[in-house]
Formats: structure tokens, C-alpha cells, sequence
């Protein structure tokens, strides 16, 4: 992604969430990818898809990066409402 092929990894993200709509590692790689991007609507659907089905196992990690896209969506929407 850091070699201008952040398209390429969209694209094949994509193509994986529709194959394999419940992998744990798609929904991990398009949800950092979505973060990425800063489409947290998008981040944080998801993220939430991850814990669901991590389930008890889930770890830290998803947890903080859920955080970290529902706080920058407020930002995001707090943003809007004061420049309107």
C-alpha cells in the first residue's frame, strides 16, 4: 500500500470480502484498509463484523481499532456540523 498500490489492495479486498464475506484475516485487512482510506462508516461496520465473530477470543486489537474508527467518525460528523 505504501508503494502507490493502495488501489490494487482495495480492489483485492474487496474481491475477498465477497468470497469470503466471514475470514476473520479479510475483514481484519479491509477494515485497516477502510481506516486507511478514513471511510469510518465503512471501518467500523467492519470492525464490528471482526468482534462478532471473534466472539470471546476477540483481541485488543480489534477492540482499538473499532475505538479509533467511531471516534474519528464523530470527528468526522462534529467537523461537518461546524463548517455548515
Amino acid at each position: 500500500v505504501t508503494e502507490g498500490k493502495d488501489g490494487l489492495a482495495i480492489a483485492l479486498g474487496d474481491a475477498g470480502l465477497s468470497l469470503y464475506p466471514e475470514s476473520e484475516d479479510i475483514l481484519a485487512i479491509t477494515g485497516l484498509l477502510a481506516l486507511m482510506r478514513q471511510e469510518w462508516s465503512l471501518a467500523v461496520e467492519l470492525m464490528e463484523q471482526l468482534r462478532s465473530g471473534q466472539g470471546d477470543k476477540t483481541p485488543p486489537f480489534t477492540y482499538v481499532m473499532r475505538v479509533r474508527a467511531l471516534r474519528c467518525m464523530q470527528r468526522s460528523h462534529t467537523r461537518g456540523r461546524s463548517s455548515a
